[in-house]
């Protein structure tokens, strides 16, 4: 099973829904993002959301902490390896790095499925921006690595 993950995945939507069912888009209604599995257990994801704010011409990263709540709430990666297990089908992403720091040297669990040329990720609910979400990001396989 580990060998369907192999390979570079395109982001075509990233849902999050609350227990109540409704549907939050935390990174817009056209995100973008890269997942890259490598057949070597390592692997690395980059999501974000378009519509973030630039930081201002001529102010430098000193001067534009304001925006950077902005910049940063609308960003997510990491990198690290990952072990599949087929009977509860699941894949683990063990966290070497990553923009939250809360996150390194963890684990997080994600249901999979795949269908065709995509494979569908789902989250545990967990507390997302202060509010208890599960989310479900769906790829699409851009190459096989």
């Amino acid at each position: 099973m580990r060998q369907n993950f192999i390979g570079a995945w395109n982001l075509i939507a990233a849902n999050f829904y609350k227990p109540d069912e409704t549907l939050v888009k935390l990174y817009g209604d056209d995100p973008r993002g890269l997942f890259v599995y490598a057949a070597n257990g390592t692997m690395c994801v980059q999501i974000m959301k378009q519509e973030r704010p630039p930081i201002p011409k001529g102010q430098h990263a000193a001067h534009a902490l304001e925006n950077y709540h902005d910049i940063l709430v609308g960003y997510i990666a990491y990198f690290g390896t990952y072990t599949v297990d087929e009977n509860a089908r699941t894949v683990t992403h063990h966290v070497q790095g990553s923009l939250i720091p809360n996150w390194v040297n963890t684990d997080l669990v994600r249901e999979y499925e795949f269908s065709g040329n995509r494979m569908t990720l789902r989250t545990l609910p967990a507390s997302l921006r202060g509010e208890l979400m599960r989310g479900e990001l769906i790829w699409e396989r851009i190459s096989h690595e």
